[in-house]
């Protein structure tokens, strides 16, 4: 390797320090490559200066939580579809830090938990505990990812076992347990409706959080919305994660009623927030 001659090294050093300042890729002790740390990215929570988007939510931060994080992505993702300003209410910025206010407890005794995280510390736990690799996932929008990472410590804390076990996929979060810790209300998992109930319900997701698991492809759904005038003839719009990616998948009510072995919803059925 040739020697630099000592006349250049102001020069490139001060290249160095701009580089940096850009917003270049950090590299950590274990030589992954992180995402940039620069003040925008640190600040900008959204993706979206007006807020969260269902798009936000990916698969390129995945955690164990004992089979995957599906289900309380599934649970952010319906909030965001409801209303994306209740996420705002959730989710709050100030200086280098979020807070991310979790409900706990249960429907009867329950009070409110924040958690702060910084940029920083989400690309650690990210760099420690994500399941996809060689992945620069943060850029400017982690509100979701730091809001997962709070939900897992109040779990971990409730459940009395170490954050580093809850991580690595001994415990999981259920989508009632996650429903109730965005919203401090009831969530019911069923598995099983009659076929009256199953119309009634649906109608309402464009109000309140419903979402079902299919079966056979071992997905969880959000439901989007319902058309046709009876159980019969109704048709189902719901997404999924799926390939990184929310998927829309519309099938006829009958077949999502056949393939559904649970559905979740708010006990009041009420709207969102």
């Amino acid at each position: 390797m040739l020697a630099v001659p000592c006349k250049y090294c102001p020069v490139l050093l001060a290249f160095g320090f701009l580089h940096v300042a850009l917003g270049a890729a950090v590299v950590n002790s274990s030589g992954k490559a992180l995402a940039r740390r620069d003040d925008e990215a640190k600040s900008q929570l959204w993706s979206d200066p007006d807020g969260p988007s269902l798009n936000d939510i990916n698969d390129n931060m995945s955690l164990d939580l004992n089979g995957g994080d599906e289900t309380v992505k599934t649970a952010l993702g319906v909030l965001v579809k409801l209303d994306p300003d209740a996420v705002k209410q959730i989710v709050t910025a100030s200086d280098d830090k979020a807070t991310f206010t979790i409900q706990t407890g249960d429907d009867e005794k329950k009070s409110r938990i924040d958690k702060q995280y910084s940029f920083e510390e989400i690309t650690e736990l990210n760099d420690q505990y994500n399941t996809v690799p060689n992945q620069n996932i943060l850029g400017t929008n982690w509100w979701w990812q730091g809001l997962i990472y709070a939900m897992a410590e109040v779990t971990a804390k409730e459940k009395d076992i170490d954050l580093d076990e809850m991580l690595s996929g001994s415990e999981g979060i259920s989508v009632d347990d996650a429903l109730f810790m965005l919203t401090g209300r009831k969530a019911i998992d069923s598995d099983y409706l009659f076929d009256y109930e199953w119309y009634k319900l649906l109608k309402k997701a464009k109000s309140t959080p419903v979402i079902y698991h299919d079966k056979h492809d071992s997905t969880y759904n959000i439901v989007m919305s319902i058309e046709g005038e009876n159980k019969e003839t109704a048709t189902v719009k719901s997404k999924r994660l799926q390939n990184s990616a929310w998927t829309e998948i519309t099938a006829a009510l009958q077949d999502v009623m056949m393939n559904c072995d649970h559905v979740f919803y708010l006990e009041d059925e009420g709207a969102v927030p």
